[in-house]
């Protein structure tokens, strides 16, 4: 893989101005530079936390701010009618905050054939609802993904998720 090539890819991701088209034609453009016994690409960005969105999603700023989705984080939501899951959705978010906000991280942007595979192999699996999907790091050493996991506010998927925090019936919001 030819450095410019990844620093180009860099650029655009950093940029936040890739229109799902031409991510399309990068991913293609990487995938065909890889051989046999090659990894694939992973972009690792430097960036800062500077605000928790929920149990799952966080943004960060390098020398832009941008939305990143952590990958096999699942945690319920925190804004719903479903007052069960808020507040397991707020436990997650408050955690997230006592171990990201404000820190250094690194944010792992993977490329290539099998890292979309092990999603659902498709384009959005990398850029979802103007968020990165990405995995995120602290000091190098503690995946956040995990964090969230071991600590018991969230599943690896959706399905684990529905499973350790079912929805209870939603509750009627008077006018």
């Amino acid at each position: 893989m030819n450095s410019d090539r990844a620093v180009i890819i860099a650029l655009m991701i950093l940029a936040n101005l890739a229109a799902p088209l031409i991510v399309i034609m990068l991913i293609a453009m990487v995938a065909s530079c890889s051989h046999a016994g090659e990894p694939d690409l992973t972009i690792n960005i430097p960036a800062r936390v500077y605000h928790i969105v929920d149990g799952d999603t966080l943004d960060v700023e390098t020398t832009i701010r941008f939305r990143v989705r952590i990958r096999d984080c699942w945690t319920p939501e925190s804004r719903t009618r479903d007052l069960r899951q808020k507040k397991l959705g707020l436990a997650a978010k408050e955690n997230l905050k006592k171990v990201a906000l404000g820190k250094r991280v690194v944010i792992v942007l993977p490329f290539g054939a099998d890292k979309l595979e092990s999603h659902s192999g498709r384009i959005d699996d990398v850029q979802t609802m103007s968020r990165w999907l990405c995995e995120v790091w602290i000091n190098g050493k503690r995946r956040v993904a995990d964090i969230q996991f071991n600590g018991g506010f969230s599943g690896r998927t959706k399905d684990e998720q529905k499973k350790l925090f079912p929805k209870t019936q939603e509750m009627e919001i008077d006018p």
